[in-house]
């Protein structure tokens, strides 16, 4: 739906921003397509964005040390191994002053071996994942960091907030949104991933950066959840967003921890073109 929801002039601008990488699956999809773009990528994690750019930097060195991890994690021998391994090695990574090398391979462990891949940290911005006691963690895709380090190339990459990428707007820019979703049950903290929560306040904030575009004449589109799902009445995105396109879309939602409660939900796409 997001590439289908691209402006049919994409392919003519001359820079793309996401102030909220997260994953990154349209910016990589971006690179992949329509390589004459310039990429500019952002996000408030740090954790995050250090992981990007060691892919970018030291490919070579990332694989290296994610195949020892992976080769020691999967040799040891039970629960109680696997588990004092990766508390030890969150308590690095946490305490530890670990170089940035190996704080992205860490990070990409973690990632893989935590409980159902669910990033988590405390008040302090300290990482605080529980682990997941899969013995079999395949974390090492030697084929994609090579991939994706050549994609990253001539990115620039920034972390902070998000009000930074303003600098890159233009008429010849496209800006695509994927902030903290609004949780659609205000006791679900499945969609909150830093210290500081990205509460309404933030949204208004946000909304209003989008407002700041529209007079730069900047085409953007915007993702986020869609509270009427749960309370029909809720129409905080509707109001905050009522002079744009809004769209809502279904997607089969697989992060949170109880699988009985993985389903499909209804998110918003909103555009102002």
């Amino acid at each position: 739906a997001l590439t289908e929801s691209l402006p049919e002039d994409f392919g003519q601008m001359k820079t793309y921003v996401e102030p909220f990488v997260g994953g990154g699956a349209l910016f990589f999809w971006i690179r992949k397509n329509f390589p004459q773009v310039h990429c500019v990528i952002n996000d408030s994690n740090e954790h995050l964005i250090n992981v990007y750019r060691t892919i970018r930097e030291q490919p070579r060195q990332l694989i290296g040390l994610l195949y020892g991890i992976q080769e020691f994690y999967q040799g040891l021998a039970g629960y109680a191994e696997r588990k004092e391994y990766f508390l030890e090695q969150r308590a690095n990574y946490n305490d530890g002053n670990p170089t940035n090398l190996v704080r992205a391979a860490l990070f990409m462990f973690f990632m893989r071996a935590c409980y159902n891949a669910i990033y988590s940290v405390n008040k302090s911005g300290k990482l605080s994942l529980t682990f997941g006691n899969y013995k079999r963690t395949n974390m090492l895709d030697s084929e994609l960091i090579w991939a994706n380090s050549q994609l990253l190339k001539d990115v620039e990459i920034l972390d902070g907030d998000y009000m930074q990428t303003q600098k890159f707007a233009s008429k010849q820019s496209f800006f695509y949104f994927d902030p903290p979703y609004k949780p659609v049950n205000e006791a679900n903290s499945c969609t909150s991933y830093m210290p500081q929560n990205f509460d309404d306040p933030e949204q208004i904030r946000l909304a209003g950066f989008c407002k700041e575009l529209d007079s730069q004449e900047v085409k953007w589109m915007l993702s986020n959840s869609d509270p009427r799902q749960k309370n029909p009445e809720n129409s905080f995105f509707d109001d905050l967003y009522g002079d744009y396109r809004i769209r809502r879309l279904s997607i089969f939602r697989s992060i949170c921890s109880v699988a009985a409660k993985r389903k499909n939900v209804n998110e918003l796409l909103i555009t102002n073109y």
